[in-house]
């Protein structure tokens, strides 16, 4: 639960950060499941386009984890 809150947290505070379009291919691919592929015809993208969007957000998720809770729980 903890977790789940603390994802929840930081998402919605790096969300406004972030493109509508780089948002939506990291959650629809992260968070639902979503094939990269179908993400892509979605957005108008390219699949290599959907997962750099998705890394980046996830590199930012982390970093500002790590800077609320520190390094050794991620």
């Amino acid at each position: 639960e903890y977790e789940r809150q603390l994802f929840h947290y930081v998402a919605n505070a790096i969300r406004p950060d972030v493109s509508e379009a780089t948002w939506n291919a990291f959650w629809w691919t992260a968070v639902d499941g979503m094939a990269g592929r179908d993400v892509a015809e979605k957005l108008g993208m390219s699949v290599a386009a959907v997962y750099l969007a998705k890394s980046r957000v996830m590199a930012r998720l982390k970093e500002q984890i790590r800077l609320l809770v520190g390094e050794e729980t991620i």
